[in-house]
């Protein structure tokens, strides 16, 4: 049996993205999305309590060469549980350099152990981050190719078998967010296919492929 995990990265980075990734979870395949608590708009964070058959995890967002990574982690682990009322589901990490990832990975391994939590960066998972429109492995600009229907179904039809997770970047765009990051229209493509009728209908037709999240999987086998 496959489980795929399709998770909507950047919930409360703006008011947009939210739209957006609520969209993607009502009309589409997103069962799972990830929380900027310094989003502008993460103080609407709290209405997914009320979404049914979805995972809320932290999308940490930590700037290099912190002083003391522990504190700022802590800060915004207690900052997501203000807001939604329990620990984060899952944590993953805004644009991980290595740098970043050098200073934090003991903080994520220990917390993971110790609260039985799965992180994107820690393997408890297959880490999929084919369907982005901006190739990570070398960041040559947008391409709109990569966040098409046709892409995401080649992904889904050569996932493994057991978990894997897909990253995606849901949203609707505006002035106010082209203002803040240069990706953003694309995000418009992304929540076009990830509502599209033929990836939800693709879903009904495969019998060995299902749609997760992070509290419907096994955790507890994952993090073994």
């Amino acid at each position: 049996m496959r489980e795929v995990i399709i998770n909507a990265d950047d919930f409360g980075y703006s008011k947009s993205i939210n739209k957006g990734i609520l969209d993607a979870i009502a009309r589409g395949v997103v069962r799972s999305t990830s929380v900027m608590v310094y989003g502008k708009a993460a103080n609407k964070a709290p209405q997914l309590k009320n979404i049914e058959n979805i995972s809320v995890g932290l999308h940490l967002h930590m700037e290099e060469t912190l002083p003391n990574p522990q504190e700022e982690f802590d800060k915004q682990v207690r900052l997501f549980t203000e807001l939604l009322g329990k620990k984060p589901d899952h944590i993953d990490v805004h644009k991980p350099r290595s740098s970043d990832m050098e200073q934090i990975l003991p903080l994520l391994q220990k917390y993971s152990e110790e609260n039985k939590t799965p992180i994107r960066e820690l393997g408890h998972a297959k880490s999929i981050k084919d369907f982005f429109g901006i190739d990570t492995k070398n960041e040559n600009g947008v391409d709109p190719e990569r966040v098409s229907v046709e892409n995401l179904l080649r992904i889904l039809k050569n996932l493994d078998d057991g978990v894997s997770e897909i990253m995606t970047h849901a949203g609707y765009s505006d002035d106010e967010l082209r203002d803040m990051r240069s990706y953003n229209d694309t995000r418009e493509l992304e929540l076009q296919t990830l509502t599209d009728e033929r990836v939800i209908k693709y879903f009904e037709q495969i019998n060995d492929l299902q749609l997760a999240n992070w509290k419907t999987v096994l955790v507890d086998k994952l993090l073994k």
